[in-house]
C-alpha cells in the first residue's frame, strides 16, 4: 500500500462521520481512532462505524443525541454535583437535572463552562473539540469538577491526554442510552468514565462498582 504523509481532511460539518485523516500508511477515523486499513478502500476502523457513516449519509438530519441511562448520572451525583451540562437538551435533562445546561443551537462551545460540569458529548464530529474545551476550562479554574462519558478510544491522542492525567472507570458492561423516539440501545464500543477534580478517593470507591478504576498507573 502506498504511504501518505500527514494530510488532514477538515470535519466541520455535523455529519462529516465519513471523512478521515491519513499518516503513515495508516487512516484516522471520524471516530477518532487510528487504525491500519485492511483494503485500499478502507475509510473506517470497525463495521459499526461504517454503518453510522451509512445512516449519517441516509438520514442527514438525524439526531447526533444519546441520552445518558439514571443509574450512571445516579453515580455521578454521588461524587459531585451537577452545575452544568454543556452538551444537552431538554429531553436529557429529565435524567441529568443540571443547575444550568446548554443544547446544540446555544452551542456550548462558544461558552464559557464552570463549577461541576458533566460531560457526555456528542461524536460527530465534535468529540476532541468538547474535551479540549474541557481540559482548558478545567485548567483555568473555572471548572472546578468534571466527568466525562465516553467511548474507550484508545488509540485517539485526546483519550491519552485524558488517561495520562485523570482517574478512570473501564465501564463492566455497555452502557445502554437512550432517547424518547427510539428507546434504548447499546453502543458497539466500551466506555469509560474520567474524573477531573480533587475529590479522587470519592469517585475511586464510587465508581468500582460499576468497573475498573485507574489513577495514575494504579488499579482499584
Amino acid at each position: 500500500m502506498k504511504i501518505v504523509r500527514a494530510q488532514e481532511t477538515p470535519t466541520h460539518s455535523r455529519n462529516a462521520f465519513s471523512r478521515s485523516s491519513v499518516t503513515d500508511g495508516k487512516l484516522k477515523c471520524a471516530c477518532g481512532q487510528w487504525f491500519m486499513p485492511s483494503r485500499s478502500d478502507a475509510k473506517h476502523c470497525s463495521n459499526a462505524c461504517r454503518q453510522r457513516a451509512y445512516r449519517c449519509r441516509k438520514y442527514p438530519n438525524a439526531k447526533n443525541e444519546w441520552y445518558t441511562p439514571p443509574w450512571v448520572i445516579n453515580l455521578v451525583r454521588q461524587v459531585m454535583s451537577i452545575t452544568l451540562d454543556p452538551a444537552s437538551c431538554a429531553a436529557a435533562q429529565k435524567v441529568v437535572k443540571a443547575t444550568v445546561y446548554f443544547t446544540a443551537k446555544e452551542d456550548g462551545l462558544s461558552r464559557p463552562w464552570f463549577g461541576n460540569v458533566w460531560l457526555n458529548p456528542p461524536y460527530i464530529p465534535d468529540v476532541q473539540k468538547f474535551l479540549a474545551k474541557l481540559l482548558e476550562e478545567f485548567d483555568s479554574g473555572r471548572v472546578q469538577q468534571a466527568i466525562a462519558l465516553v467511548n474507550a478510544a484508545t488509540s485517539a491522542s485526546w483519550f491519552h491526554k485524558l488517561l495520562g492525567r485523570f482517574p478512570a472507570c473501564f465501564v463492566r458492561r455497555r452502557i445502554k442510552f437512550w432517547r424518547p423516539d427510539r428507546g434504548s440501545t447499546s453502543p458497539t464500543r466500551p466506555q469509560v468514565l474520567f474524573y477531573l477534580g480533587p475529590n479522587v478517593e470519592r469517585f475511586v470507591s464510587t465508581f468500582a462498582h460499576a468497573g475498573i478504576v485507574t489513577s495514575s498507573g494504579l488499579r482499584y
